[in-house]
């Protein structure tokens, strides 16, 4: 999940409601959020993230070789022409 360098969701309570909801079911989480626009996460947040076993947060992580790993099987974006492009060359669902 990865909102690019410049978006980041102005109602993070569905933000966050979404990603309990895709850790809830078991799915593996990666949280990008290099938003220099967005407010610092939340200690409880972050340390949810960081404690749970399937989930990790970087505010920088390399998209196309995350977007390239055969264990990728969808992305969450804002739908920038970058991501969509990406997406589209390594054949990950949006």
């Amino acid at each position: 999940m990865s909102f690019g360098s410049i978006f980041w969701p102005s109602d993070e309570d569905k933000l966050w409601a979404v990603i309990e909801e895709i850790l809830a079911t078991g799915t593996p989480l990666i949280l990008a959020h290099p938003s220099p626009f967005m407010k610092p996460i939340a200690n409880d947040k972050l340390r949810f993230i960081k404690e749970h076993p399937l989930a990790t947060e970087f505010e920088w992580a390399p998209q196309g070789t995350i977007l390239s790993h055969p264990a990728t099987g969808w992305f969450i974006s804002h739908g920038g022409w970058n991501s969509t492009q990406e997406a589209f060359v390594y054949r990950v669902s949006q």
